[in-house]
């Protein structure tokens, strides 16, 4: 079964970036696009930057106050691969269809979206070890966040894309969605974006900066062309929705793990583009084709382009110290451990600043939306994830149904490996009020969120965190975990309290993605 890949994330208003990198007298429409006759006669044979019957640059007689018919749509899909191709200077091998849907329709799908069983457990106790997602269910959670403000998607198994409209006899939707999805279609056609199949969140996230951020990258370029280049006032765009708050999203954590590629994925493929602007824009589209040959394999590379493609994170091992009471959970066709990578851990300390119902943080607001880099959005690389070099989380289950976790993390020194503790420690016991137990060096027992017992440790730059339900139960995962040693750890304080409710600066309704839905099933969906 192939699953589809969405567009559009709540929150991206990616252009900011772009406004302050380019000028508005500053050309997107590369060098390699042919120049339109006065005329915009169709050319003799198939050049970039013509698809048809429609060049870049040419005026459509499109109505949008009551939206879109037939022949509408197809002009403005038309004109949107030639601007495209005139960006991105590849070819639109293939007509690509475009249907509509409405958004009960869409619905319905996204119910049938359901993982396996074994996934489903596999997933639960994950999300649980990252702090992100307590009692409620992650798929449904995922697919309430999927819900807020999915403009379409693009299907590899159809090579079809798909406009939910609210009223399908009154198709609105600005030009951009379509250039996203339209996007995908290009990736497909040069690229096969169904070989790309990571199953791990770090490795799922890696693919997804690459491709989200090649199609979001072009995507901006588009929209400054359409706001303050040679397209302004041509583009097709309807009133912009409400901006988001945190209320809005079933799960803020999820949300914000989802949306790392689209943060850093564009200002990745800017960095191997290096774009020139002028009168016609430059840059060398061939390396960023290349790397659909050789794509980077952790979210730190696309969260640090300078590490690509010299980086190699390590292949964390660790033993198996648990009783016979637990057994390793398995998921089919996919690796028994999760890697959440650099990404999953920014996220983790990321959430609680934006839920809506967590007091305490430990990073400030401001400092995780000021990313101070061109093309991106948030800035994940803050303290507490610098150095991450591997990690991984080997869920367990017993005969009771009940379910644990150890999770080994390995840092690039002694020192990043403390910060990181230090950070997780305030998570437990700042923000989520965990109460550490006498006697015991490392050990945390929480009644409420996150329930249960936990211990850490770290040796050297390796810090290692053990789940169960109870106190006795760590020991029968870890020996070391009964260690009655003095606490390493000095009390520590929250960085700042979170904003409850406000709305999140950088958050619009733009794209939607599937995003972590499909990381840990074996076939994902793109979207814009």
């Amino acid at each position: 079964m192939a699953v589809p890949v969405t567009g559009g994330v709540p929150g991206d208003d990616t252009t900011a970036g772009v406004a302050d990198t380019l000028q508005p007298d500053e050309s997107v429409i590369h060098e390699c696009a042919a120049e339109p006759p006065e005329d915009h006669a169709d050319p003799e044979e198939d050049v970039l930057g013509w698809s048809n019957g429609y060049w870049y640059d040419e005026q459509l007689d499109i109505n949008t106050t009551d939206g879109l018919d037939e022949d509408e749509l197809d002009a403005l899909v038309a004109r949107t691969e030639a601007r495209i191709e005139a960006i991105r200077c590849l070819p639109f091998e293939n007509e690509t269809d475009v249907d509509v849907i409405t958004r009960e329709e869409f619905e319905e799908e996204t119910e049938a979206w359901d993982s396996p069983e074994d996934v489903q457990r596999f997933e639960d106790v994950v999300y649980r070890a990252m702090l992100l997602v307590d009692e409620e269910d992650p798929q449904e959670v995922q697919q309430e966040n999927l819900g807020t403000g999915v403009g379409g998607y693009y299907d590899p198994a159809t090579e079809q894309i798909v406009v939910i409209a609210e009223d399908e006899e009154s198709l609105e939707f600005d030009e951009t969605l379509l250039a996203h999805e339209l996007g995908h279609a290009l990736q497909d056609q040069h690229f096969d974006l169904g070989r790309f199949d990571e199953q791990t969140i770090d490795g799922s996230l890696a693919d997804e900066g690459l491709i989200e951020g090649d199609v979001v990258y072009v995507e901006q370029l588009y929209e400054h062309a359409c706001e303050d280049g040679a397209w302004e006032g041509t583009c097709v765009e309807v009133a912009d929705p409400e901006q988001p708050t945190p209320d809005d999203l079933a799960n803020i954590g999820l949300y914000l793990l989802s949306f790392q590629p689209y943060s850093d994925g564009p200002a990745f493929v800017d960095d191997i583009y290096e774009y020139e602007p002028g009168e016609r824009a430059a840059g060398d589209w061939e390396p960023v084709d290349e790397l659909y040959d050789d794509p980077p394999g952790t979210s730190a590379e696309i969260i640090s382009p300078d590490r690509y493609p010299n980086y190699e994170s390590t292949n964390v091992t660790a033993s198996d110290n648990s009783t016979d009471e637990w057994e390793q959970l398995t998921v089919e066709d996919r690796p028994d451990y999760e890697t959440v990578g650099k990404a999953g851990l920014s996220a983790m300390f990321a959430y609680p600043t934006f839920a809506p119902d967590v007091d305490e943080s430990v990073i400030d607001q401001s400092e995780f939306q000021d990313d101070g880099t061109a093309f991106s959005t948030f800035e994940y690389r803050h303290e507490y994830v610098t150095g991450w070099n591997g990690d991984r989380l080997q869920p367990y289950e017993n005969d009771a149904g009940e379910t644990s976790y150890v999770w080994t993390t390995e840092w690039e020194t002694e020192a990043d490996a403390q910060t990181f503790r230090v950070g997780y420690d305030r998570l437990l016991d700042n923000v989520w009020g965990m109460e550490r137990v006498d006697g015991q060096a490392g050990t945390y027992e929480s009644d409420d969120a996150f329930a249960g017992a936990y211990y850490v440790d770290r040796e050297g730059d390796r810090v290692s965190i053990v789940h169960a339900p109870t106190i006795e139960q760590l020991g029968e995962l870890e020996p070391d975990a009964e260690s009655t040693t003095e606490w390493e750890l000095p009390q520590s304080t929250p960085s700042n309290d979170a904003d409850d409710g406000d709305e999140i600066p950088g958050f619009g309704i733009g794209v939607a993605v599937v995003g972590i839905l499909g990381t840990l099933l074996v076939v994902r969906r793109w979207a814009a």
